[in-house]
């Protein structure tokens, strides 16, 4: 009823401006720490599921890095981790985690190679049970998420870009239940970094919002749409497998990011190529960019950031 929603709207609310407000202290403490950053367990455990049984984790959870101003300081990865940790409800006490960082550019400075070795550095400090993966040359997103696959040893994996913070939960165990009791229907599940609402750039896929077994499913919802993108996402280790070994047959392919190509694989068949949206029509945004590549330094600092966001 109406008091129900507003009580957890009040209670989701609560959530994100305490996870904002985490972030502002840690920034303001920023000068008196390392260059590591603000302190996460460096075990990685996942704290918010302590009733689950001890079997094998399900998912990994691979973050993809690359370069930027803010190196070596690791604080942006952390604040992405404290998120994963915090709103991907249901993850296994050990979820394995996965950083993978593209490496640099041939036009790359010693500065830059200091800074990334450095960053390498705290990140083997910081992370000690985590899988570290480095290249010794830039290779770009696509070809970064297609080496890291090969790592992942659970049956299931959420891709998460480095500078994309989860905004809201996601009940994870919902979640696999669906992709277990629908194989046929579930193919990837994006988080979006706007709301679930119908866009200009969505008219050529008439696919958008239609009406599925998925709009309403074990306790969650999900929006089709034919828009492919490579925010946050979650699947199994198959279908990045498929996707690769169907649509990135060429070599320049793997050279650009991936939603250039798949854009047009979803236009062509959106019921069926096209990524699930999490959360019902018009909910969210369930991610926040912090804009790595244009952030000279970073301290945790949200205050320029509203969320507005519901399930």
């Amino acid at each position: 009823d109406a008091m129900t929603r507003t009580a957890s709207s009040r209670t989701n609310k609560c959530k994100h401006w305490l996870l904002l407000l985490t972030l502002l202290c840690g920034g303001l403490l920023a000068s008196q720490l390392t260059l590591i950053g603000l302190a996460v367990p460096p075990d990685l455990t996942i704290t918010n599921n302590d009733d689950l049984p001890r079997k094998p984790p399900d998912t990994t959870i691979v973050i993809t890095s690359s370069l930027i101003p803010s190196h070596p300081s690791i604080r942006m990865i952390n604040d992405t981790i404290i998120s994963v940790r915090t709103h991907l409800l249901g993850l296994h006490p050990d979820t394995p985690f996965i950083i993978a960082i593209d490496g640099l550019k041939s036009s790359a400075t010693d500065d830059d190679r200091r800074r990334y070795d450095e960053m390498v550095d705290n990140l083997h400090t910081t992370y000690t049970s985590a899988l570290v993966l480095t290249k010794n040359a830039s290779e770009g997103l696509t070809k970064n998420i297609q080496k890291s696959i090969g790592y992942v040893q659970t049956k299931y994996l959420y891709l998460v870009q480095h500078d994309l913070i989860f905004a809201l939960d996601i009940n994870h165990t919902a979640m696999v239940k669906t992709f277990e009791e629908y194989p046929g229907l579930m193919n990837v599940v994006r988080f979006n970094l706007r709301k679930n609402m119908f866009r200009f750039s969505d008219r050529r896929y008439p696919c958008f919002g239609e009406n599925s077994p998925m709009n309403n499913v074990n306790g969650i919802h999900f929006t089709k749409t034919g828009h492919w993108s490579d925010n946050n996402q979650f699947s199994s280790k198959q279908y990045y497998i498929d996707l690769f070994r169907d649509h990135f047959t060429l070599a320049h392919q793997l050279t650009v990011p991936m939603e250039y190509r798949m854009t047009h694989v979803t236009a062509a068949n959106c019921s069926y190529e096209g990524p699930w949206l999490y959360g019902r029509k018009r909910s969210g945004p369930w991610v926040i960019h912090l804009d790595g590549k244009r952030t000279t330094s970073y301290f945790g600092n949200m205050t320029n950031i509203t969320v507005s966001g519901h399930y």
